[in-house]
């Protein structure tokens, strides 16, 4: 048997798949698009409570190093939000692998992660241009590209730290209600190591199961290489329904 004060952090309880927060995640090579999206797209992916909030719509693509220094590769959406007074960014795409990182964003912070290929193909780099890649099962989900033209300034960048997520874990029971949560995660130790800047593309994949083609870009208005770190800490719940 085993006892509640042995258990390990998540399962396998005596072989916890992943450990507790905070989380490190170093020199992520990334390529952001900044792009616009109607209006009425941007709502259709918004949970309650969430409010819209005008702006631009992102696209990430990133290769990280996890803490064992193992490879990281993470796709994600994101459009701004508002929950009361807080200002934050809301995901309603999330790809990565490998699955230990992806078990831990998804069933504690509530990210929809779901797992791409693993091994991934890692960012392609050709002459000055940068292009990185979303696949799961063969199929491209995300395809991000810039070609650097300028050194860019940190002041460009929007403050991504504070996020929100709905983590939903639906009953085992017939008539059981699922926990829903809106979860606050601000990212710490944000540390910019280089930055660039030029013309910008972004592809979202035709796909059956995720309808992510909804937010193909109705125009490209930045695109940034860059080099990151940053700490996933632990989180707090502000909704519970």
């Amino acid at each position: 048997m085993v006892k509640i004060n042995e258990e390990g952090f998540t399962n396998p309880l005596r072989s916890s798949a992943y450990f507790p927060p905070p989380y490190p995640f170093k020199n992520a090579e990334t390529v952001m698009i900044e792009f616009e999206v109607p209006r009425e797209y941007v709502e259709a992916e918004l949970p309650e409570p969430l409010e819209f909030q005008p702006g631009t719509v992102f696209a990430v693509i990133q290769d990280a190093q996890i803490a064992s220094g193992a490879p990281f590769h993470e796709g994600y959406i994101f459009v701004r939000a508002k929950y009361k007074d807080q200002l934050g960014f809301y995901a309603p795409y999330v790809f990565g692998c490998p699955e230990e990182a992806v078990l831990a964003n998804r069933e504690m912070y509530g990210w929809p992660e779901m797992i791409v290929d693993y091994p991934h193909p890692r960012h392609a780099k050709d002459g000055h241009t940068v292009t990185a890649t979303i696949q799961r099962r063969g199929e491209l989900l995300m395809k991000a590209s810039v070609a650097l033209e300028r050194r860019a300034k940190p002041e460009e960048l929007p403050n991504m730290d504070d996020n929100f997520t709905l983590r939903k874990i639906p009953s085992p029971l017939k008539d059981g209600r699922p926990i829903r949560q809106l979860i606050h995660i601000r990212l710490e130790d944000s540390q910019l190591h280089d930055l660039w800047a030029g013309r910008g593309l972004l592809e979202l994949g035709n796909s059956a199961q995720f309808k992510i083609r909804r937010l193909q870009p109705t125009r490209i208005v930045n695109a940034y290489f860059m080099v990151i770190s940053w700490t996933l800490p632990h989180a707090r719940s502000v909704w519970d329904v």
